[in-house]
């Protein structure tokens, strides 16, 4: 409803083709632009889920690295950001699963 003319708008007329027109001009600038940016993403690395050290591998390296930072919150001495993989701010078992359950992926070429 317009708030001046006191005019109730249906779908369709003049006023809200108009809107629509410039909604689908932003979604197609938004569309467009994050094309753009998906071919930068795809020239970064890609993040593997596990790797804690980043080697591309998830394997023992990385399990040893969980180990240590084991029963670590922030602030601890031997807190490992990167091993707080359930990013709950503190290295648990539940962190350790997810480990186990992508242990041996590798991050693609």
């Amino acid at each position: 409803m317009d708030l001046k003319s006191k005019k109730s708008y249906q779908r369709g007329e003049k006023r809200g083709m108009k809107t629509t027109k410039t909604t689908m001009a932003m979604l197609i600038f938004a569309c467009v632009l994050c094309f753009a940016a998906g071919a930068f993403v795809n020239s970064a690395r890609a993040v593997l889920i596990g790797d804690i050290n980043h080697d591309g591998v998830v394997n023992s390296e990385d399990a040893v690295l969980l180990g240590m930072a084991l029963g670590s919150r922030p602030g601890d001495p031997d807190w490992n950001a990167e091993a707080d993989l359930k990013l709950d701010t503190y290295v648990n078992a539940k962190d350790a699963v997810i480990l186990a359950i992508h242990f041996g992926e590798t991050a693609p070429p």
